[in-house]
């Protein structure tokens, strides 16, 4: 809903192709899930050193925020393709913008309503670079 209005207002002759069933987004979340479990098991042995363990604890949880809404608002705008592309393109800038999305989240109440605009913000990202990208 969000992406789409977006697209209305911003990008009006930008055509959003999505890609994806209701089960690849379980698969890939599930997939998601499983490796910020393992994450926190491996990182077990860092938990009880001091300052290390604040980077311990939230490396886990900031994968599967970047995982998720990474693919959440990629995958409504772009083709499977085009996806890998634009990840491959702008990985780092991407990444480097949601770990501040997730240092946002992690003061108290802002967490609560600032979402909508990560996703407003990579959608941003994700339709400028495939307008460049079908150009």
């Amino acid at each position: 809903l969000v992406v789409k209005k977006l697209k209305s207002r911003h990008y009006p002759p930008f055509e959003i192709k999505g890609h994806g069933s209701v089960m690849s987004v379980i698969w890939y979340t599930i997939k998601s899930l499983i490796i910020m479990i393992l994450l926190y098991l491996v990182l077990i042995p860092f938990y009880f050193i001091p300052i290390v363990n604040i980077i311990a604890f939230n490396l886990p949880a900031y994968y599967f925020f970047h995982k998720r809404l990474v693919f959440d608002v990629g995958s409504t705008i772009n083709t499977k393709k085009e996806y890998l592309q634009i990840k491959s393109i702008v990985c780092n800038q991407i990444r480097f913008r949601t770990f501040l999305m997730y240092l946002l989240t992690l003061i108290p109440f802002v967490g609560i309503f600032f979402p909508l605009f990560f996703v407003i913000y990579l959608s941003h990202i994700f339709m400028k670079e495939s307008v460049e990208l079908r150009m």
